[in-house]
């Protein structure tokens, strides 16, 4: 049985280190689901990479996930689940068409608009970060990142918070009857960057290719110079 996050308590606070160490400090709280900050001044990503934030409005908080699906053997289908629910958030709430790149960056007109960073500290328990560049309030960003919205205000960051939990919540319903192709399929269906090229290790070594899409269970696929195509479940690209 998984814990839904919509009846839970998300704590808001003004500012923190990381909010996915706030989150694991609070996992024994009995009703909270999550950890959500106005700023985070230590912030990360995937690989260790500092998460730089936004300077306008901005969605940075880490869920609480809990139930057989955060075991170890599926795990990685959650991360597949939380871009797209993710992405249909942003696209409910601000009106976008939001793209993902694999595994864990939102993708609006060319520019990453967010990511999520998922990490197991128990059994049956995952964290899942998750930042978003809201509104840019005409202020640059760091190189190479977007806002859904020129403007945006705590009103619009609320909604966003709202919907993403509830994407989340009804997507993990659907895993939990068995439907795991309908994920698949609303992850390719927003899925930009095919001859994106990657660098991975296999039981080969080292291996660069060409992006070409998620195999059935939500792996990159990468088609090698000679042809090949392999399954990888890490990999990193030139926008890393």
């Amino acid at each position: 049985m998984t814990h839904p996050l919509a009846s839970g308590l998300v704590r808001r606070l003004p500012a923190v280190a990381s909010t996915m160490d706030e989150a694991r400090a609070a996992m024994d709280g009995p009703r909270i689901v999550g950890v959500r900050a106005a700023r985070q001044t230590q912030g990360r990503g995937r690989r260790g990479a500092a998460w730089m934030d936004w300077p306008g409005s901005r969605l940075l908080v880490t869920y609480i996930l809990r139930g057989p699906d955060c075991a170890a053997d599926v795990r990685h289908r959650l991360a597949l689940l939380a871009g797209v629910a993710a992405a249909e958030a942003c696209d409910a709430t601000c009106g976008t068409a939001c793209g993902l790149k694999w595994p864990n960056d939102l993708l609006l007109a060319g520019r990453k608009v967010g990511g999520l960073l998922l990490e197991a500290p128990a059994r049956d328990v995952a964290l899942l970060g998750v930042g978003i560049n809201v509104g840019g309030c005409g202020t640059p960003g760091p190189p190479g990142a977007g806002a859904l919205l020129a403007e945006a205000d705590d009103a619009v960051c609320d909604r966003l918070e709202e919907a993403l939990r509830a994407r989340i919540d009804a997507w993990r319903a659907l895993l939990a009857q068995g439907h795991w192709d309908q994920l698949v399929a609303a992850w390719r269906l927003r899925d930009p960057t095919a001859g994106t090229r990657y660098r991975a290790q296999t039981d080969e070594g080292t291996v660069c290719g060409e992006a070409a899409g998620i195999s059935d269970e939500g792996l990159l696929l990468l088609r090698l110079p000679d042809g090949r195509m392999v399954e990888t479940a890490s990999a990193t690209s030139a926008f890393d």
